[in-house]
């Protein structure tokens, strides 16, 4: 190790105290899934760059980019993405959840409009109302 910004030591739940320089990065962290994802991820063959997500145990999501450079070793940089891992998740709930709010009205008044053309006693009017409205439902009303 030679260098650990005041990020990386809380991050890691480092002592703020004390000079990491020289240790190695197994000593420092070693249960960490970074240090997992180091072991597996990196070989003298692999790319130059490489980045991954990784959910570490304080529970938050980062982006790890590691860029080796000949002179020095490794320079990893993490991104806490926390925040937009969750947002995403919220999002595809809000989708789900709306697909399935919508999913069940728009079943039910398709299931009416075939009702009334059934029932064989609509004049020319009413059929081309119902032909109007058939016409502006979303192509499968099922919305999956």
């Amino acid at each position: 190790m030679i260098l650990l910004n005041h990020s990386a030591l809380q991050v890691f739940n480092l002592d703020e105290q004390h000079h990491y320089a020289g240790e190695p990065l197994a000593a420092l962290i070693p249960q960490s899934p970074l240090l997992d994802w180091l072991n597996t991820r990196h070989t003298p063959s692999a790319a130059k760059e490489k980045d991954a997500a990784l959910r570490l145990p304080n529970g938050r999501v980062y982006t790890v980019i590691m860029t080796e450079h000949a002179d020095i070793g490794h320079m990893i940089v993490l991104q806490d993405i926390t925040y937009f891992k969750e947002m995403d998740q919220l999002k595809s709930e809000l989708v789900t959840t709306v697909t399935h709010d919508l999913k069940q009205p728009l079943s039910i008044m398709r299931g009416y409009l075939d009702l009334m053309h059934m029932s064989g006693t609509l004049d020319e009017k009413a059929k081309r109302y119902i032909n109007n409205i058939e016409h502006s439902f979303p192509y499968d009303a099922s919305v999956d």
